[in-house]
């Protein structure tokens, strides 16, 4: 995930052995100098920065008892931001004020405030099966629900509250099937999407620009866009070709 203040860019790094720790690290763009910000023996994943690039949110624990917690990049303890195993897939709020997270079968928000819960945390949207992707100040809330297929929702969410809009969650128009993650460009003009085997790039209008294929079977799970929106970093499985747009 990138750190907007510039400062790098953050990922996890397993070790060899099942048993091991997994670490969360912090790489610094143009040094490639590495700082770790998290070890720990339980599993880890979606990692994602606060807007203001002071706080970093992940997933961690083992199988269906994971929670999501927060640690401050400058150092400090770590804090956990749920209290329900099996909760995961933490997006922060465009004004750093909540964050968004899968809990059973459903999408809740919890207002936060210098990386620690200052509210209650609300029921977004429920869903058999999905997790948010993203949070836009242009679209809102973005939630990917897998049942038959794998459909985009969009949700107004008021941050200060958690509480979602009247309208509830609307699917997204245009979007490709069989899609894993999304991403939105830093301007706001394009959209990238990643489905089974290929990345679709989007104009807000969803008028197709252009389609990477990664390849025949693998999927790419996780995308993110340059600061300066020329390309679109893709982290995908093992039968993939991980690489840039």
């Amino acid at each position: 995930s990138p750190r907007p203040d510039r400062g790098g860019a953050s990922c996890r790094r397993p070790a060899p052995a099942r048993s091991g720790p997994t670490s969360l690290v912090l790489v610094a763009l143009g040094s490639g100098t590495i700082t770790t910000l998290v070890d720990t023996v339980a599993q880890m994943a979606k990692a994602s920065f606060s807007p203001d690039g002071r706080f970093v949110t992940y997933t961690a624990g083992q199988r269906e008892s994971t929670n999501v917690f927060v640690r401050a990049v400058a150092g400090g303890e770590r804090r956990q931001i749920t209290d329900a195993p099996g909760s995961g897939f933490s997006v922060w709020s465009p004004d750093g004020r909540a964050i968004a997270y899968r809990r059973a079968n459903a999408i809740w928000v919890v207002p936060v405030l210098n990386g620690a819960v200052s509210g209650t945390p609300r029921l977004a949207y429920a869903t058999e099966a999905g997790h948010p992707t993203a949070w836009t100040e242009a679209g809102g809330l973005y939630v990917v629900a897998y049942n038959s297929e794998s459909v985009p929702y969009q949700i107004a969410v008021d941050s200060n509250t958690g509480q979602p809009g009247a309208a509830g969650a609307q699917e997204v128009r245009g979007h490709p099937d069989g899609l894993s993650q999304f991403a939105w460009s830093p301007d706001m003009r394009r959209i990238a999407y990643a489905g089974m085997g290929a990345i679709t790039i989007y104009a807000a209008d969803r008028q197709t620009l252009t389609r990477y294929q990664v390849s025949a079977q693998g999927i790419a799970w996780d995308l993110w866009w340059s600061e300066d929106g020329r390309e679109v970093l893709s982290a995908a499985d093992a039968r993939s070709r991980p690489g840039t747009v």
